[in-house]
């Protein structure tokens, strides 16, 4: 049976105490210190400290006792123990009882010494456990902006909910703070990703025993495709031609561009009455040559050679699928042109999905990456193939330049991952190309993700339908003739 009390220990008497006679523990009547304290809730109470009445602080020291209660009992093998507790007496002699409970069940055999630890490990503060599973992420390989993004949901939902153990996760409070956040704002998969990002923190304390279960393995994700956001869309070959095209060209154009006046604005910031013509498929070869015309040689290599990259890189992105930030950390050494056979390597610590995997490169980008190897400065094994990947902003600028409307007709979208929706569309137009090919090309295990990365909207709905047609109809007197199925004669 456990035991509650509060443990003694000596300390000065407190400056402005007063000495009081008073009975001790035992009876007899001796010296107390009295003095104002707060208790467990903050009211101010009268306490009664024994004066030492011996040795060095006699006359000057006190018996003081802890603000904590301590929990003395012996373990499940009769061995003493003892607890810090709360300092609130109920909630003290409530965890006493809690422990008696949990060595009987251990001593009778209904619970094991792993259990007790991971119920003890489930008390320890989050932070500490979200630490081990940073350092479990970066031990997986998985890239920096992967670990970095987990970290900010797992502690923004952590925060938000209040949870200071693992012990006080539960699905309630997660529920009650993504029906708080604004719906205008947030879309239903973002919502989801923090519940996954908690829910796989949760998986991995789970499996290294730091908690018995998962509280929010049950938790249901609302539909995400009722409430799409932003659906992309893949180009078609004319305009990602454009897009190359203009992306060789831009870099240069942007030096040519004549000024044209507007109206002064209102405020006195410089240029209000005027500004550059903007870049359209019209306007962008006359500010081409105009630049070639204007600007010195050496400018005009250095930003020929970045039109080359961008051009390079979009070519890259969209006869391989990967993603932006892959084809950012890609290098010359993942890259073989110079054999019988073309081989891409995405390394491990790139990837998505942390795995390193060889693809095939086609003939058409083999060229395309020969040619561009030769006009770029650096490239050592170890050199980016990309120092210079097209941010958003570039390619929006692109797009633009070349006419290619960012926002189509059917609410689609571009961005730079419609590179990635792109190459998965083509594959699957590709006579030849069964699913399988195109998961093991995609990087993908899930059939369910190939149909999210095709798009299928419009013309190719049409294209399909197109090649059916009704049967040609046949005439009342040939009825007789096709009714006659049967092996026999007979209808």
């Amino acid at each position: 049976m456990a035991s509650v009390r509060k443990k003694t220990y000596t300390d000065w008497i407190p400056k402005g105490a007063k000495i009081v006679k008073r009975k001790d523990s035992r009876g007899s009547l001796c010296d107390h210190a009295k003095f104002r304290k707060p208790d467990s809730r903050g009211r101010m109470r009268d306490v009664f400290a024994k004066v030492v009445q011996s040795g060095a602080g006699a006359g000057k020291r006190c018996n003081m006792l802890t603000d904590a209660y301590y929990i003395f009992f012996n373990d499940e093998n009769e061995v003493p123990r003892q607890k810090k507790s709360s300092t609130d007496k109920d909630a003290a002699y409530e965890e006493a009882a809690e422990i008696t409970r949990r060595i009987e069940r251990l001593k009778a055999g209904i619970l094991d010494s792993v259990e007790i630890e991971i119920a003890n490990q489930a008390k320890g503060r989050v932070w500490h456990h979200l630490d081990d599973y940073i350092e479990h992420l970066k031990a997986e390989r998985r890239s920096e902006d992967h670990i970095y993004e987990r970290n900010r949901q797992i502690k923004t939902v952590l925060k938000a909910c209040g949870f200071a153990t693992l012990a006080q996760v539960s699905p309630t409070p997660v529920e009650r703070w993504i029906n708080s956040l604004d719906h205008e704002e947030t879309g239903t998969a973002t919502r989801n990703s923090y519940i996954r990002a908690v829910r796989a923190f949760l998986n991995w304390a789970v499996k290294v025993q730091r908690m018995p279960r998962n509280p929010l393995e049950s938790m249901e994700l609302p539909n995400e495709e009722e409430d799409v956001r932003r659906e992309r869309r893949a180009f078609t070959r004319e305009e990602f031609a454009l897009l190359v095209s203009t992306a060789r060209l831009r870099p240069i154009a942007e030096l040519g561009r004549e000024r044209q006046k507007v109206a002064p604005s209102q405020s006195n910031a410089k240029r209000s009455n005027w500004q550059y013509v903007p870049l359209t498929p019209a306007t962008i070869m006359t500010a081409y040559e105009r630049a070639i015309a204007r600007i010195k040689p050496e400018l005009i290599e250095k930003k020929k050679r970045l039109g080359i990259e961008r051009a390079a890189a979009y070519q890259f992105m969209v006869m391989t699928g990967l993603r932006c930030e892959e084809t950012a950390d890609t290098v010359w050494g993942n890259i073989d042109i110079d054999g019988n056979q073309h081989w891409l390597t995405t390394r491990a610590d790139i990837s998505k999905n942390s795995k390193t995997t060889r693809l095939p490169i086609g003939e058409s980008l083999v060229q395309v990456l020969r040619d561009y190897r030769d006009a770029c400065e650096h490239t050592g094994y170890h050199d980016n193939a990309f120092p210079n990947t097209p941010s958003l902003k570039v390619m929006n600028a692109d797009m633009k330049a070349a006419g290619i409307e960012k926002v189509a007709e059917d609410g689609t979208t571009f961005d730079r991952h419609c590179l990635r929706h792109t190459y998965c569309t083509w594959l699957g137009k590709t006579p030849g190309i069964s699913d399988s090919e195109r998961m093991e090309l995609m990087r993908v295990s899930d059939p369910e993700i190939l149909r999210r990365y095709t798009y299928v909207k419009g013309f190719d709905l049409h294209n399909a339908i197109a090649q059916i047609s009704l049967p040609d109809t046949v005439s009342p007197l040939a009825l007789d003739t096709l009714s006659a199925t049967g092996t026999d004669g007979q209808a």
